[in-house]
């Protein structure tokens, strides 16, 4: 069966917005200098997959952002605290 032009299967297009987004944020991390991971965690209850960057060394600090967004909102943040303390900056689900 031939595919039309312009409709790529959901998971093709879900996985081209990932990398786009991937992309964008590593940018920006290394537009202000942050070196950060970027992770998945599973939470159990409730069921939710949470992305979080981490960043830094030292005492833990969690970084939530109060609306929209996502974690590398806080990059700016992060670049000047990551040498005192370790960031975990939050994607809100």
């Amino acid at each position: 069966m031939a595919q039309q032009l312009g409709h790529e299967p959901v998971d093709q297009a879900a996985r081209s917005v990932r990398e786009s987004f991937v992309q964008h944020q590593q940018r920006l991390l290394e537009h202000y200098r942050v070196d950060a991971v970027s992770r998945f965690v599973e939470i159990e209850s409730p069921t939710l997959r949470v992305h979080v960057l981490d960043a830094g060394q030292g005492e833990p600090v969690v970084v939530l952002h109060g609306g929209d967004g996502e974690a590398v909102d806080w990059a700016p943040l992060m670049a000047v605290l990551q040498d005192r303390v370790r960031l975990f900056a939050v994607d809100r689900p």
